[in-house]
């Protein structure tokens, strides 16, 4: 059984803010993603990915939740491109 999960884009958007991340572009570099999936997630476009949800975990949880993310995931910091 699968599970379909949506960002709560008031609050992503609150916390992007908090951490001075004002524009999409910024926020899509934080997060390890290219500017366009950010930009497709944020219009409800694209599902989000794997990659999507461990960026924002990374970005905004804290350094326990971001310690338990590396030691359970092998994470590379290459950005996602977007699909051709």
């Amino acid at each position: 059984m699968g599970h379909r999960v949506r960002l709560r884009l008031d609050q992503f958007e609150s916390r992007a803010q908090d951490l001075g991340l004002d524009s999409k572009i910024s926020q899509a570099r934080a997060i390890g993603v290219h500017h366009s999936i950010h930009s497709r997630v944020l219009r409800s476009k694209r599902e989000l990915s794997a990659a999507y949800v461990l960026g924002v975990l990374r970005l905004f949880g804290d350094d326990h939740l971001r310690q338990q993310v590396e030691s359970l995931f092998e994470v590379t910091e290459e950005p996602a491109k977007a699909a051709s």
